[in-house]
């Protein structure tokens, strides 16, 4: 159902419904409004009256519906409007990986692991002066993130 054909009379049912769930206390829309216990009422009152709410836009439109009118009861409904935002978010990671690098060296003397482990030692090898031709992935770990920044789109 695409909310914004829902009649306004029906709209103000919802909100009774949602009003007289949070008088009981079983949520707070105005406490962090999209926490599970509330995104749990919303969909058990949407679904009360045939409406399904299939993702986070359409729980929005309800949590702004309600905020946008406390006086519901007593004033004409006002419908919420669809906003776009970009959300720029960061993560800071630890990645378990190997990486390959081939490296081409000239020397008279045969090369093995020894010779090479003592020339990086001495700084006279630096396998990543190479180049670099395959990763394997082993594992990553997430060790912070967070939103930076959160832009409302202008609308054309």
């Amino acid at each position: 159902m695409e909310l914004e054909k829902i009649p306004d009379q029906v709209l103000v049912r919802i909100l009774e419904a949602i009003q007289e769930r949070i008088d009981d206390g079983e949520a707070n829309l105005d406490e962090d409004p999209f926490h599970s216990t509330n995104m749990e009422m919303l969909e058990n009152v949407c679904g009360y009256f045939g409406i399904e709410l299939n993702d986070f836009t359409d729980k929005s439109f309800f949590v702004k519906l309600y905020k946008d009118n406390p006086n519901f009861e007593t004033e004409p409904i006002k419908r919420p409007t669809l906003e776009t935002y970009d959300v720029l978010h960061s993560e800071s990671l630890r990645e378990y990986k190997t990486q390959f690098y081939n490296t081409r060296m000239n020397s008279y003397y045969p090369l093995d692991k020894n010779i090479m482990y003592d020339l990086q030692s001495s700084g006279e090898y630096e396998y990543w002066e190479g180049s670099h031709f395959d990763t394997d992935y082993h594992d990553t770990e997430v060790t912070e993130d967070r939103v930076e920044s959160i832009e409302k789109v202008k609308r054309r």
